[in-house]
């Protein structure tokens, strides 16, 4: 029975750490975020420069936002809105109106995509 027990917490513990290396660090996840913007909108490389380091500033804050409102979705929900709405003032400064309008585009049609997927994110309805 011992046995049991102890191979199952292992099968949990693995899958759990496995599952954990799956998703990028916020270093991965910023340059995968601009080499994306990078190719959808045709950037300049000093662009890219400018928009890494505005993907950095607002990984951060996503951070902190999500640490501090911890539980509380509703203001979690505000917060994230109130950071794209700043992060899309500070994007504006660094694309062309082109851009930017090729940009505000293909986030509409991606937060819509992602709506259809039910609440929090891909997981199915409980």
């Amino acid at each position: 029975m011992k046995k049991l027990i102890l191979g199952a917490f292992l099968t949990i513990f693995i899958a759990s750490a496995s599952q954990a290396q799956n998703r990028p660090s916020p270093e991965e996840r910023v340059k995968q975020q601009t080499e994306q913007m990078a190719k959808d909108l045709n950037l300049t490389e000093k662009q890219k420069e400018q928009v890494t380091e505005l993907n950095k500033k607002f990984g951060e804050k996503m951070k902190k936002m999500r640490d501090e409102n911890q539980g509380n979705r509703e203001k979690m929900r505000e917060a994230m809105g109130e950071l794209r709405t700043e992060r899309n003032t500070e994007l504006k400064k660094i694309l062309t109106d082109e851009q930017y309008k090729k940009y505000l585009e293909l986030e509409e049609k991606r937060m819509k995509e992602r709506g259809n997927r039910g609440p929090g994110g891909d997981r199915p309805n409980r």
